[in-house]
């Protein structure tokens, strides 16, 4: 089958991670990459004049962040799909919600870089319906949590739930016990580069894994690890992202 051209740009602030996917293309002969830029708050204007099919965007970077360049390209009406490529799996939500097309985990590699371009080719020019790649959790991710007593270093996949107490954070294990880091839970949060983890209120974050079941009428979301049934509150809104998370997953 043909392929039509492939017109991109891509916006990143790092050289290496930019540079990295810009060679990664030149190995697709249908991929033309009219635009590789580092300044983010430039990205409106030259998708406004390139117009370009596909948007490679970085997601943590100054000045404005990808998922504020993704609002400004609905908000616009320009044609261009936008493919997160990003260090950190934990936007995926927000991702989904603004209507990305796709969502790459650096490092990238070039068979998942492959994977998407057909994605694209089958939704955009064959008309198949789009479906985002859900990256698959790092049950082997880790937690490096310092207190009072020293440096523990522990597995996403051990933990169950993390709860906020005032300035604090108790990580609730999955084996028994609570550590506890003296940082509050939105310093925490960032720690994490998995989406096996989700937010259901402001003082809550689960693991997904261990989730059971999830009560709308009480806001009430239940995990089981073990012998261990815990019964944990959650916000109207939280709870309904909760649950339109794991239907795409």
């Amino acid at each position: 089958m043909n392929i039509a051209p492939i017109s991109c740009i891509i916006i990143d602030d790092d050289n290496f991670s930019r540079n990295y996917l810009n060679d990664m293309l030149t190995e697709f002969p249908e991929i033309n990459v009219v635009e590789s830029l580092s300044e983010s708050s430039m990205a409106i204007r030259h998708l406004a004049v390139h117009k370009p099919d596909i948007a490679f965007l970085d997601i943590d970077m100054p000045k404005k962040d990808g998922l504020s360049i993704l609002n400004e390209i609905n908000e616009l009406g320009i044609d261009t799909k936008v493919i997160f490529v990003t260090s950190y799996e934990h936007y995926v939500l927000d991702a989904l919600k603004k209507n990305a097309f796709d969502y790459l985990v650096k490092p990238v590699k070039k068979q998942v870089l492959c994977e998407a371009l057909a994605r694209f080719n089958e939704s955009v020019l064959c008309g198949k319906p789009a479906v985002m790649n859900i990256p698959e959790p790092d049950a082997n991710n880790k937690l490096i949590i310092q207190n009072a007593h020293g440096t523990l270093i522990v597995k996403h996949s051990d933990i169950a739930y993390i709860e906020a107490e005032g300035s604090y954070t108790n990580i609730n294990m999955v084996a028994g016990g609570i550590e506890t880091i003296s940082k509050n839970i939105g310093k925490v949060e960032k720690q994490f580069n998995s989406n096996l983890f989700f937010k259901i209120s402001r003082s809550c974050i689960i693991n997904i894994s261990y989730l059971s079941k999830i009560d709308r009428l009480k806001r009430i979301v239940h995990l089981q690890y073990g012998d261990k049934k815990i019964s944990l509150k959650a916000s109207k809104e939280l709870l309904y992202d909760l649950e339109s998370f794991i239907h795409k997953c």
